[in-house]
């Protein structure tokens, strides 16, 4: 058994923008059952000294136990194993010794399943991916990245931090080239992109001017194509459903996501309904189909979050509200003295089996404080 607990880590989201500081905690086990040579010879004239090696091949059985605030994860695998020793002993009798021994032990993991006790993935690993913990590519671009979306083709999308009205960039992972989207796809810097789940299609919304517009990028040959479908609609900051249908956006208005056609539209996508959060505007969200509901998270203003402790549940369907829920106010000591303060979602997430809501949060505007917090709340 390897135990690795560590009390606090950074989470990756891989969204391109946060990094979490949470609780986390890792035990790993590796057994191995095999079959062993031994060959031992006795060193000295009195035969006091022996010097032994063996040589063992078998199964080498891997478990890996992983406790993360989004849930618990269990990865297991199996593989060919080898194991050498050397070692040296003293015998103060023909029953009675002591010892030390020098050993290696080799096994190269190529496949192996990680489960959430809901459902069960099989992943084949790169050799140099196997426990290096290495970074196995690098590339260079030419601009400084506000958003980067894998595009699960080989691909990756990457929009630019400023220059204004600058185009999508495209590399190529395989390749590392990075190719310029022509000026047909220009958008305006600090654009938020979200791969939409079972489509070659991105969605985009351009945060810094008004209509941001609901962008939609083909990605179906690699490199986006020149033309992007354009919604004249303010959309601001936004989440997908997990079954592509539809996207929520930061203004409460919930659509059906439309085809890609590379053409301006000067209406808005068609409108599935609107979330009656309590605030106008959602800054936090996630959906759980096996429950049918969508938790939100709502602020008083679009760039401002963390003025409410609220969290709201509504039915994914009929967008009715079905329960409310608070996040708990915490206590710190600024000043010497404890005093109780009211926190503010940031972050939402639901298990798949839709019995636990994991929440990031902060303390609430007014209090101007840079701490981050995190709650369970069971369903």
């Amino acid at each position: 058994m390897i135990p690795a607990r560590v009390p606090k880590a950074f989470f990756n989201p891989l969204d391109g923008m946060y990094l979490f500081y949470t609780t986390y905690s890792e035990r790993i086990y590796v057994n191995f059952a095999g079959a062993s040579v031994v060959y031992s010879e006795p060193v000295g004239v009195r035969e006091k000294l022996r010097v032994t090696c063996s040589l063992s091949a078998g199964l080498a059985l891997y478990r890996n136990e992983a406790e993360l605030f989004q849930g618990n994860f269990l990865a297991t695998g199996n593989s060919f194993g080898m194991d050498g020793a050397v070692g040296l002993e003293y015998h103060i009798t023909p029953a009675v010794a002591f010892g030390a021994e020098l050993s290696s032990f080799f096994s190269q993991l190529r496949k192996f399943e990680i489960t959430d006790g809901s459902t069960t993935e099989t992943m084949e690993l790169e050799d140099d991916d196997i426990e290096s913990r290495q970074i196995t590519a690098e590339y260079d671009i030419d601009c400084i990245p506000y958003d980067i979306v894998p595009g699960e083709n080989g691909w990756c999308y990457i929009t630019p931090v400023s220059d204004q009205w600058v185009m999508l960039r495209n590399l190529n992972l395989a390749t590392g080239e990075v190719i310029t989207s022509t000026t047909a796809t220009v958008i305006y810097e600090k654009t938020v992109i979200r791969k939409i789940p079972g489509k070659p299609v991105m969605a985009g919304s351009q945060l810094g001017v008004s209509p941001s517009s609901l962008l939609l990028f083909d990605l179906s040959g690699g490199q986006a194509k020149d033309d992007i479908t354009r919604y004249h609609e303010s959309i601001g900051h936004f989440w997908l459903s997990k079954d592509g249908a539809r996207l929520y956006s930061a203004f409460r208005n919930v659509y059906t996501i439309p085809e890609y056609d590379g053409q301006f539209h000067s209406d808005s996508p068609p409108l599935y309904g609107n979330i009656g959060s309590d605030l106008p505007y959602i800054n936090a969200l996630d959906e759980c189909h096996t429950i049918s509901s969508i938790f939100v998270s709502s602020t008083n203003y679009f760039y401002l979050s963390g003025t409410s402790s609220l969290i709201e549940q509504f039915h994914t369907t009929s967008l009715n509200k079905i329960k409310r829920f608070n996040v708990s106010p915490v206590w710190l000591n600024p000043s010497g003295t404890e005093y109780l303060y009211q926190t503010a979602p940031r972050f939402i997430f639901i298990n798949k089996e839709g019995t636990a809501l994991y929440v990031i949060k902060t303390l609430q505007q007014d209090f101007e404080s840079d701490n981050w917090f995190m709650e369970t709340i069971e369903l």
